[in-house]
């Protein structure tokens, strides 16, 4: 099959779209099929970590140069969306123009604008569209503090929701509790697809005889989880004699 995925975020960036996206994308390749990826240019990893590239053969990535967020506002992070929707659309187009058609897209928000990309590329070269949900826009911008309830962007977010809900083919999410939300607000097939890894060697490494109480933290890494604030606490925390062995 072929398919083409858009997705503002992608390897080399860190973040736990850039993790989802690359690796799904890894998965599909392996499995046979023809995939190319529409995406921007490295904006959320340092200098360092874009040094290093994907996994992915780049010669099966168009980037997309974002305008930069800047000092923040509303006004700003609109170009900065709307940068990657334009060049989204763009390099999309030129793939079709160069001959290759995909059979389905696949396309993942936030941000909605990516999602709407997806599916005005799906009507003009006639295909189908899947949009993959990683949060629920815009009320989850409105918790992490970026938007107000009572603001404009907030009554445009959900008119965008819930018209990309309405003009897709399926939708793939990472919930189920995500699922029933979906369901309620669409017509269409929801599935949930969860995130994962890679495989990995979880063999011990360590042949210490030193006896050590571990904690694995397994979740998001990302602004609203403040995991930093977790860590700050426990480092804390073992200073105390009775938490030496953790």
């Amino acid at each position: 099959m072929r398919i083409l995925v858009i997705s503002q975020f992608f390897a080399p960036d860190i973040t736990a779209a850039a993790f989802r996206i690359s690796e799904t994308v890894h998965i599909l390749l392996e499995r046979g099929h023809d995939v190319r990826v529409v995406t921007s240019h490295p904006h959320k990893a340092s200098s360092s970590d874009s040094a290093h590239p994907s996994s992915i053969d780049e010669s099966l990535v168009r980037r997309v140069r974002l305008r930069p967020v800047g000092e923040g506002g509303l006004v700003r992070y609109l170009r900065h969306y709307l940068s990657f929707m334009n060049g989204g659309l763009w390099q999309g187009l030129v793939l079709r123009i160069k001959g290759w058609r995909p059979d389905v897209i696949w396309v993942t928000s936030p941000p909605l604008f990516a999602g709407l990309a997806g599916v005005i590329l799906a009507k003009v070269i006639r295909c189908r569209v899947v949009l993959d949900i990683r949060d629920i826009w815009p009320d989850s911008a409105v918790s992490a503090g970026q938007l107000s309830k009572e603001g404009l962007g907030y009554r445009f977010g959900q008119k965008l929701e819930t018209w990309l809900y309405k003009s897709v083919d399926a939708i793939s999410c990472v919930s189920t509790p995500m699922a029933q939300y979906l369901r309620a607000r669409s017509t269409c097939p929801v599935h949930v697809v969860y995130n994962g890894v890679l495989g990995i060697d979880t063999r011990e490494a360590d042949d210490s005889d030193t006896l050590q109480k571990r904690i694995c933290y397994a979740g998001n890494l990302g602004r609203v989880q403040g995991l930093e604030m977790l860590i700050d606490a426990f480092r804390r925390l073992t200073r105390d004699e009775d938490l030496s062995e953790w």
